[in-house]
C-alpha cells in the first residue's frame, strides 16, 4: 500500500464511518434492488438514490468498473471512479490507477472509504452478489448538515479499537481528528488523550457533554469516555 494512498485513507476514513452509520439508520431493513434503466439503487418502495460505480471484489482481488472489460456500463455512472483514476495519475497513486489487483492491497471497504470522504453528501454501499460484492457512491444520500450526537460517535470511535488488524498500519489519532473536525467538533490534545467539544449547529442544540479519547503509545484508540461538559474542559 503506497505512502499517498495510506494518507488519503487516514483523511477521509472517519468521515466514511460517519455516513454510512448514518444512511444505515436511514435505509433500516429495507430491501435494495439496482434500477439499471434510471441509474439508482433502490431502498424499499419509498427510498431511491443515483449511484456512482466503482467496482467490484471477487475471488480476493479488486477490479475498478473503468477496467472491466466483460460488463459495459454508461459514462455516466463512471464519473466518480474515473475521477479517482485521474487523481491517481496526477499523484503517483498505483491502487487508483491499476484496473485490478488483490484486495491484500486494498480492498473495497478501503477504496469507497476515500471515494465517499471526498464528497460530503454522499456514502458508499457495499452490494453483495453470489462470488463477490459490488461496491458503489450512493449521491445526495446525507444532507451537508447531517449531525452526529457525542454518544453516536463515542460508540463509533470506540468501534476503532476493534477494527480488523488491516487498520493497525493506519494513524487513529489521525483519523479520530479528520471524524471530529467532519462531524463540527473542536478538540484539544495532550500526549495521550484529546477532549472534543461540539460546535454550536444549526439543526441541533450542542449537548452539555464531552467527548475523552485515550491514546497508546502507537496511537491507536484505548478508551473512549463521555463525560459531562464540565468535566471536559
Amino acid at each position: 500500500m503506497s505512502k499517498a494512498f495510506n494518507e488519503l485513507f487516514v483523511q477521509h476514513a472517519g468521515a466514511a464511518m460517519v455516513k454510512q452509520l448514518a444512511f444505515l439508520d436511514l435505509v433500516g431493513e429495507r430491501d435494495w434492488i439496482v434500477d439499471w434503466s434510471s441509474e439508482q439503487v433502490r431502498f424499499g418502495d419509498d427510498l431511491a438514490f443515483s449511484i456512482q460505480l466503482l467496482g467490484t471484489e471477487e475471488h480476493g482481488e479488486w477490479l475498478w468498473t473503468w477496467g472491466d472489460q466483460v460488463n459495459q456500463f454508461e459514462a455516466g455512472m463512471l464519473r466518480s471512479c474515473l475521477s479517482l483514476k485521474r487523481y491517481g495519475e496526477q499523484h503517483g497513486i498505483a491502487e487508483f490507477v491499476d484496473a485490478s489487483f488483490p484486495t491484500s492491497v486494498a480492498d473495497g471497504t478501503l477504496l469507497s472509504s476515500i471515494a465517499s470522504g471526498r464528497d460530503r453528501t454522499a456514502c458508499y454501499y457495499r452490494a453483495p452478489y453470489e462470488g463477490g460484492a459490488l461496491f458503489f457512491l450512493i449521491e445526495n444520500a446525507l444532507g451537508p448538515d447531517l449531525w452526529v450526537g457525542p454518544a453516536r460517535i463515542g460508540t463509533l470511535l470506540a468501534s476503532m479499537a476493534h477494527l480488523h488488524e488491516r487498520y493497525l498500519a493506519f494513524d487513529q489519532r489521525a483519523m479520530v481528528r479528520s471524524m471530529l473536525d467532519f462531524c463540527g467538533y473542536d478538540f484539544i490534545e495532550s500526549e495521550t488523550a484529546l477532549t472534543a467539544h461540539p460546535r454550536p449547529h444549526k439543526l441541533a442544540e450542542p449537548p452539555a457533554c464531552a467527548i475523552k479519547v485515550g491514546f497508546d503509545s502507537a496511537s491507536a484508540v484505548r478508551e473512549v469516555e463521555i463525560v459531562p461538559e464540565n468535566e471536559g474542559r
